[in-house]
């Protein structure tokens, strides 16, 4: 009879043990099972089609190209702007925009601010789609707790901090030091 490990917390989250996942020690999961060992269900009920993959007797829809596939691709980019709506996080970071265009207006930015403002906020906007789509994948293909897709997850929120910091630093500089910067004169250039 092998001896079972002693069930441990999960890190990171308190509370939960592995035997609480359902996990029995040195056992593996079973492609098309859940982690409770629930069988998955298949292709078909995760839109495979929509995806590439066909089921026998299913032929693929026809390639749209041209002003076709342009229309498609913008009504896909707005099926994700909205899906993105739904995220607190872009819901905040669209607020902390407004305000910064409002520091703008007040503090006489130029043109060249308004644009370099706007580049970061699309870049942000691009990585908080990233880790929305990030942390889907994650959760659709990983639903149990795992190591690896906690780490997708924290590395995907890491990259938004990034351009979030970017946004403010830049932000805070044109409202409160640009004026001060350009008034020093340059001695010893």
């Amino acid at each position: 009879m092998q001896e079972r490990e002693p069930p441990y917390e999960v890190p990171g989250h308190e509370g939960l043990t592995r035997e609480g996942l359902g996990h029995e020690a040195g056992k593996q999961r079973v492609p098309g099972q859940t982690a409770r060992g629930q069988t998955a269900p298949g292709p078909e009920a995760a839109g495979a089609s929509a995806l590439g993959a066909t089921t026998p007797g299913q032929t693929l829809p026809r390639k749209l190209t041209g002003l076709q596939h342009f229309f498609a691709a913008a009504t896909y980019s707005l099926g994700g702007a909205r899906r993105l709506l739904g995220e607190a996080a872009f819901r905040q970071e669209l607020i902390g925009f407004g305000v910064a265009m409002l520091g703008f207006a007040i503090s006489g930015a130029t043109l060249f601010q308004y644009v370099a403002m706007m580049l970061l906020f699309l870049l942000m906007i691009a990585f908080e789609a990233l880790n929305t789509a990030i942390e889907e994948i994650v959760d659709r293909v990983s639903p149990e707790i795992s190591e690896m897709g906690r780490n997708a997850k924290d590395l995907g929120s890491l990259a938004c901090l990034c351009l979030i910091l970017a946004n403010a630093g830049y932000a805070f500089y044109v409202v409160f030091l640009s004026g001060v910067v350009s008034d020093m004169p340059l001695t010893g250039l």
